[in-house]
């Protein structure tokens, strides 16, 4: 090969390939990265709930009779949101569970399976610390409904409900406060 009327010399040099197998099978990062956007998103739910039910709770009965927009928009905030945050906390416990599933399961029952998944010590810490936090949550999301009362302005009845939809009702409201 000649450039520029010097001759260059181009050698191969073996260079090991390193992949990653749990990262090409089981898209563990790319389930880190959505419960991170999951909880960040939850964040700023709980936030905005926290916001909106300190301002029920301030309010006098005689407020509650000519609402304005701000108050029906806080009121909506209260209605909706502790749903989501609820749908929000099955769906991080489902990735959790995934990411225990793929790490712990194969080598407790000597599985070829996404065996790499378990020697990645780093993944091993990443999916059991979130997985504690989130039920340390939902202690709390439980003591809350326990031990707490919902302004009655925002209390939320329960409705009769075909059998599948009230196991679900069910399960959504032994999340927390809805």
């Amino acid at each position: 090969m000649h450039e520029g009327g010097q001759e260059v010399v181009i050698r191969s040099v073996a260079v090991p390939k390193l992949l990653c197998s749990h990262c090409a099978l089981c898209h563990a990062e790319l389930v880190l990265h959505i419960s991170t956007i999951i909880n960040f998103s939850q964040a700023g739910m709980a936030l905005i709930l926290a916001v909106a039910l300190g301002y029920f709770g301030s309010l006098k009965e005689e407020k509650l009779i000519k609402m304005g927009l701000l108050t029906k928009l806080a009121g909506f905030f209260c209605k909706k949101l502790p749903t989501l945050e609820n749908l929000a906390d099955v769906a991080s416990l489902a990735l959790f569970s995934w990411l225990v599933i793929i790490t712990y399961v194969p080598p407790i029952f000597d599985l070829e399976w996404m065996e790499d998944c378990f020697s990645n010590e780093l993944l091993r810490v990443t999916c059991f610390i979130p997985l504690l936090l989130w039920l340390c949550r939902f202690l709390l999301g439980r003591c809350a409904k326990r031990y707490t009362r919902v302004p009655p302005q925002l209390y939320t009845p329960v409705r009769r409900l075909p059998v599948g939809l009230r196991h679900l009702n069910a399960f959504m409201r032994c999340l927390g406060p809805v």
